[in-house]
C-alpha cells in the first residue's frame, strides 16, 4: 500500500516538477507519511474535543482556554532558551550517534535549569505579571503550570525530530490526542460545572504523557552523561537567535489575544480564537506535519536550490485549495458548535485567506532557519522589526475596527513575511 502510494507521488511529483522523485525527496516523503498517519487520527480525536469544548464551555470559558494556551507560547520563551530549535539543527547535521547523544543530553541539561528558574521567576512575580497581562490570579496560576508541561514537552519533541524518529513522533500523536480525549471526557461526566479547566486539565494531561513516553524510548541514550561546555555553547550561540524568533512569533502570532484581552472581552477571545482555530484547523496541522519532518529533513541538506523551486511550484498550485478547504472546514465547525458564537459571513472568508498565507509565511520561515546561523539570525531580527509593526497596526485598528482589525493587521504581517522570505530565500539558495 505504501509503495503504490509512493508510485502515486512520484507521478504527480513528475507531471508537477518534470522530473521524477529523487532518493532525498522519497526518503522525506515517506517519513512524512509516517508524521501524517498519526496526525489524521489524533486530528480527529482533537476536533472531537474541540467542538464539545467550544459548545460546553461557551464564548468566556473557551476564551480563557484560549488566552492561556497562547500565552503559554510567550511564557515558554525563556524556559527553551531557543535550544528546543537548535537541538533539532545539531542532533540533524551530527555525523556520529555519540555527537547526536552528546546534543541531547546537553539539551536536557541546560532546559532543565531553565525551566526551574523561570517557573520560580513566575511564581515569585506573580502579582505583578497578573496586573500587567489584566488575568486573575487562578488563571495565571494554571498558565504558569501549563507553560512548565509545554516546555518539556517542546524539548522532547525536538530531540526526537533531531534524531529522524518520525514513526515515534506519529504514535506520540495519537497517544496525546487519546489521554486528551479520555481525559476530557472524564473530566465533563465528573464536573457538570464547565470551566477553562475542564479543557485546560486534559491538555495539561496529554502533554505529560507525551513527554513521558518519549524519555521512556530514548532513557538509553542518557545513561552516561557528563556536561559538555562546549556543546553547551554551541547550542546557546544558535539558541540564542531562535528566542528572538521566539519573540518575533510573539508580535506576529500571539499578541492577538493580548491585544483583544486588553481592549475587548475575554468572550470576545472565544469568538476569534473559534474562527482563528477553525480556518486553521487543517492548514495548520499540515503546517505541523510538514515543518516536523521538513525542518530536520532540509537542515542536513547543503544543496537547496531544487527545494526552492519546489516550494515555489506548491504554493502555487495549493494557495486556492487551501483557502477552499479553510471556508469548508470554519463552516462546518461553526454549524457544529451551536448559536453561542456570532456567524460571521466576512470573518469566514478573511480568516480561511489569513489562514492559507500563514502556512506560506511559516514554511518558508522555517526553510530559511533550516540555513543556519546566517538564516535564523535574519528570521529572528526581520521577524521583530515586522512584528513591531504589527503590534501598533493590530492596537491601532483593534481599537476602531475590533476583531476586524486584528484580522487585517495580520494579514498584512503574513503577506509581508511572505514577499520579504521570499528574497532572502532566493538570495541564500543560489549565494557563491
Amino acid at each position: 500500500m505504501k509503495d503504490k502510494l509512493l508510485v502515486s507521488i512520484n507521478f504527480i511529483h513528475l507531471q508537477l516538477f518534470g522530473h521524477p522523485m529523487g532518493s532525498e525527496m522519497q526518503k522525506f516523503i515517506r517519513n512524512l507519511g509516517w508524521v501524517g498517519s498519526g496526525t489524521v487520527i489524533s486530528i480527529v480525536l482533537i476536533f472531537i474535543v474541540n467542538t464539545l469544548a467550544a459548545r460546553l464551555l461557551g464564548p468566556t470559558e473557551y476564551g480563557k482556554y484560549s488566552l492561556i494556551v497562547s500565552l503559554g507560547l510567550i511564557f515558554i520563551i525563556p524556559m527553551t532558551i531557543g535550544v528546543n530549535t537548535a537541538v533539532v539543527k545539531y542532533i540533524s547535521s551530527s555525523k556520529t550517534q555519540k555527537r547526536k547523544n552528546l546534543f541531547a543530553q546537553n539539551t536536557i541539561f541546560l532546559t532543565t535549569i531553565s525551566i526551574i528558574v523561570t517557573f520560580a521567576v513566575y511564581l515569585t512575580f506573580n502579582r505583578q505579571l497578573s496586573n500587567l497581562l489584566k488575568i486573575d490570579k487562578q488563571i495565571f496560576i494554571f498558565l504558569s503550570i501549563y507553560t512548565v508541561v509545554l516546555g518539556v514537552k517542546y524539548i522532547s519533541e525536538a530531540i526526537i525530530k533531531g534524531f529522524h524518529q518520525f514513526r515515534l513522533i506519529s504514535f506520540l500523536e495519537v497517544i496525546n490526542a487519546v489521554v486528551i480525549f479520555l481525559s476530557f471526557l472524564i473530566c465533563i461526566l465528573i464536573n457538570k460545572k464547565y470551566t477553562f479547566t475542564t479543557y485546560l486539565i486534559p491538555t495539561i494531561i496529554g502533554l505529560l504523557s507525551y513527554s513521558a513516553y518519549t524519555y521512556v524510548k530514548n532513557r538509553h541514550k542518557f545513561k552516561t552523561f557528563k556536561p559538555n561546555k562546549l556543546i553547551m555553547m554551541k547550542l546557546l550561540n544558535y539558541g540564542k537567535f531562535a528566542v528572538l524568533g521566539g519573540i518575533s512569533g510573539i508580535t506576529l502570532n500571539n499578541i492577538d489575544k493580548l491585544v483583544i484581552n486588553r481592549y475587548m472581552s475575554l468572550a470576545d477571545i472565544g469568538t476569534y480564537s473559534i474562527y482563528l482555530g477553525s480556518s486553521t484547523f487543517i492548514g495548520g496541522y499540515i503546517l505541523q506535519i510538514f515543518t516536523q519532518v521538513f525542518f530536520p529533513t532540509v537542515s542536513a541538506i547543503k544543496e537547496k536550490k531544487a527545494i526552492v523551486n519546489k516550494i515555489k511550484k506548491l504554493m502555487l498550485v495549493t494557495a486556492l485549495p487551501i483557502i477552499i478547504t479553510n471556508i469548508l472546514s470554519t463552516s462546518f465547525i461553526l454549524f457544529l458548535i451551536g448559536n453561542q458564537y456570532e456567524k460571521n459571513i466576512s470573518y469566514i472568508l478573511l480568516f480561511s485567506f489569513l489562514g492559507m498565507l500563514t502556512v506560506f509565511s511559516g514554511i518558508l520561515w522555517w526553510f530559511i532557519a533550516s540555513f543556519g546561523k546566517k538564516g535564523i539570525k535574519f528570521t529572528s531580527i526581520t521577524g521583530i522589526i515586522i512584528g513591531a509593526a504589527n503590534i501598533v497596526i493590530m492596537t491601532c485598528l483593534a481599537q476602531k475596527l475590533g476583531i476586524f482589525g486584528i484580522i487585517t493587521s495580520l494579514t498584512i504581517s503574513n503577506t509581508f513575511m511572505i514577499i520579504i522570505a521570499t528574497i532572502k530565500i532566493n538570495h541564500l539558495a543560489y549565494e557563491k
